[in-house]
């Protein structure tokens, strides 16, 4: 063997040597790796997996909503909390009136954008599946949208995500129906005040004496009266 060939067997051993050494003490991960959990459920079935959406779920039953919520991919959902649609007035002919009922729903849809709270909090409207741009703002605590509260933000699904909202997203009458509620119950706090206050004055009325009243009894007799009788 020519010593060109002996080097080059020599150098091939040296670096198979190597490559062993370097498989051997190089570290190992302590098992397999956790798979990342995905949700399998699609919109819908959430919802209905949560009790606090109980009239939603019941609500977009044989409408176009249902199919969205089950089908369509990539969508954002706003769904109205039962304590949302608790508000709603006339809830009963809203919910008989399957086109107007539909109408509502689909305002709740961002179609083709699926948006994290973080996200929305950078944004300043969407559009929604049906009718006008729904605003985004800052509340004290919560983001709202056209004046509903998130309340229960980023709950995952298949087909998207989904955030708890605590107003139905009326067309047009948002802040309308949430400044009646707030003067219902404006109204019903200052009828408890005046019957407080009604209460208040005749317990007043009852214990109170005219300044310089005598602390006797009406039917105590007086000193003449006494003098009278002795005679």
């Amino acid at each position: 063997m020519s010593n060109k060939m002996l080097s080059l067997a020599l150098s091939l051993a040296v670096l198979l040597a190597l490559g062993v050494a370097a498989t051997e003490f190089a570290p190992q991960p302590a098992g397999p790796e956790a798979p990342v959990k995905k949700e399998q459920r699609n919109a819908l079935e959430v919802l209905k997996a949560d009790v606090n959406y109980s009239i939603l779920v019941a609500a977009v039953q044989g409408t176009e909503v249902e199919h969205i919520l089950q089908d369509r991919k990539g969508i954002t959902f706003f769904a109205p909390l039962n304590e949302a649609f608790e508000r709603v007035p006339k809830l009963a002919e809203l919910l008989a009136d399957k086109p107007r009922l539909t109408a509502v729903l689909k305002r709740h849809v961002i179609p083709n954008y699926v948006i994290a709270l973080n996200r929305l909090r950078e944004l300043e409207a969407v559009q929604p599946l049906e009718g006008e741009i729904l605003e985004i703002e800052q509340g004290d605590k919560h983001l709202e949208i056209n004046d509903a509260k998130i309340l229960v933000p980023d709950v995952p699904a298949a087909n998207g995500i989904v955030h708890g909202i605590d107003h139905v997203l009326m067309k047009n009458n948002d802040s309308m129906l949430r400044e009646a509620g707030a003067a219902i119950e404006r109204s019903l706090k200052h009828a408890a005040e005046e019957v407080g206050d009604a209460f208040g004055d005749t317990e007043n009325a009852e214990t109170s004496k005219p300044d310089g009243a005598s602390a006797k009894t009406p039917d105590e007799p007086q000193a003449g009266e006494m003098d009278g009788a002795r005679k």
